[in-house]
């Protein structure tokens, strides 16, 4: 039998504690016991991981490093699915053309938004940082959204049907909603 680690990992209050034990019930799975921790949550095991500082201070939960994961890349994302939806020679050359732009626009606005939070600190104005970095977020969303209607105009309406509806209407952030149907006739 293979035997492989989970590392169960969540904000005070937010329901790890009892995932946790229901997990550590199931006959297959062991959890923690008998630490002299807390709810046997494992802090001890805490020295292991980087300082806070490493992921952008405390608190802040690595906002900058995970700007890859949180503005997606639509045509490189249609890309990845060229055979699936049997993209043409010409297609693949328009579609690499406007990754390379996006994630072009998406280093430099990401940049500013590193540099601004890490200006936090310093800062004695955090609400003028915070606006600094909304701003370049909402640009960046505008980017994304741009590179998504030059998507879907390379593309032919039964290519587009075939896209990934997490693709066609991206998710910016915990507390977005679907973006608005682009005004293209199909």
């Amino acid at each position: 039998m293979e035997h492989r680690f989970v590392f169960l990992a969540g904000l005070h209050r937010s329901g790890t504690t009892l995932l946790a034990r229901l997990l550590a019930a199931h006959p297959e799975i062991s959890g923690f016991s008998g630490t002299g921790e807390p709810a046997d949550e494992g802090q001890h095991l805490q020295s292991v991981y980087p300082a806070a500082r490493v992921y952008g201070g405390p608190g802040r939960f690595g906002m900058a490093a995970r700007l890859d994961s949180i503005l997606p890349n639509p045509p490189a994302q249609v890309l990845a699915l060229r055979d699936s939806i049997v993209l043409t020679a010409d297609q693949v050359t328009t579609l690499e053309a406007a990754r390379d732009s996006l994630a072009s626009e998406l280093r430099v606005m990401g940049d500013s938004m590193r540099s601004a939070a890490g200006g936090l600190d310093a800062s004695g104005d955090r609400q003028a940082v915070l606006a600094r970095v909304r701003a370049q977020f909402a640009l960046a969303r505008d980017a994304v959204t741009r590179a998504l209607d030059a998507v879907r105009s390379a593309l032919t309406p039964e290519q587009w049907s075939r896209v990934p509806e997490s693709i066609r209407n991206p998710q910016f952030g915990p507390r977005a909603g679907p973006r608005a149907p682009a005004n293209n006739p199909d």
